[in-house]
């Protein structure tokens, strides 16, 4: 028991990882009583998990550069209304983002929605930042890797 009343732990183990299973003590008594599920709520919550994920996946299918569908990912984050317009990410009906998916390809749709596109700027920029920090760490890795195989060669 996790120390809810209300609760139980589950763990659940795949077998085909399994080497070897040791009985450590038996079971003095029977599984105690399963709480009855909120179906209703369970159902809405299913729902709601396969609408997002097929939302994202919908998306994926527009036929956008791998770039694109990055920072739509990251974007969806934050905002779920967020959709695709050909090659343009548009968000809430009131910010664009247009390829090459710079900030400065980022504009409202009016005036009004300078802090929304404020916002959204700054979350690409994040995640430019983010690409590039990965993109350096994994060549400073690949070149680690190289000097490290040419030193065994030689």
């Amino acid at each position: 028991m996790n120390g809810k009343a209300a609760q139980s732990d589950v763990h659940i183990v795949n077998l085909a990882y399994v080497r070897d299973v040791a009985v450590k003590k038996e079971a003095t008594g029977g599984p105690s009583m399963m709480q009855s599920l909120n179906l209703s709520r369970l159902t809405t919550r299913t729902k709601a998990n396969t609408d997002e994920k097929m939302r994202i996946a919908n998306a994926m299918a527009a036929g956008v550069s791998p770039e694109g569908q990055k920072l739509f990912l990251v974007i969806s984050k934050t905002f779920e209304d967020i959709t695709w317009k050909g090659d343009t990410i548009v968000v809430m009906d009131r910010v664009t983002v247009s390829p090459p998916y710079r900030p400065e390809n980022c504009s409202g749709v009016t005036s009004e929605n300078s802090a929304a596109e404020t916002q959204i700027r700054k979350i690409i920029e994040k995640h430019l930042k983010d690409q590039e920090m990965q993109e350096a760490t994994l060549q400073s890795t690949n070149s680690t890797a190289g000097h490290s195989s040419q030193a065994q060669q030689q």
